[in-house]
């Protein structure tokens, strides 16, 4: 079984980008982190990708945490999300 998380989010500026892509870098390296928009599936944790989806629009993440990964802190995770939820 996975944890899932599926958040809308919308980043405004070239800093937001970066700053989420870091972000995600910091998730266990067997989770899953893509980002949808439309028919468009990239993963989160590339600032290339990220940059090829019309982020004037909200953007859908969604990250899948194996259960294995027992230190993984949704709670702090989401707090981190905040700023750019929809």
């Amino acid at each position: 079984m996975e944890n899932i998380i599926i958040k809308k989010i919308l980043l405004r500026t070239p800093q937001d980008v970066k700053t989420f892509c870091n972000l995600m870098n910091t998730t266990p390296r067997n989770a899953t982190v893509v980002v949808e928009h439309n028919e468009y599936t990239v993963s989160g944790r590339s600032i290339l990708g990220m940059f090829s989806l019309n982020l004037s629009e909200p953007v859908t993440l969604r990250v899948n945490i194996p259960d294995t990964e027992t230190d993984f802190d949704e709670k702090a995770f989401l707090e981190s999300l905040k700023e750019w939820g929809v």
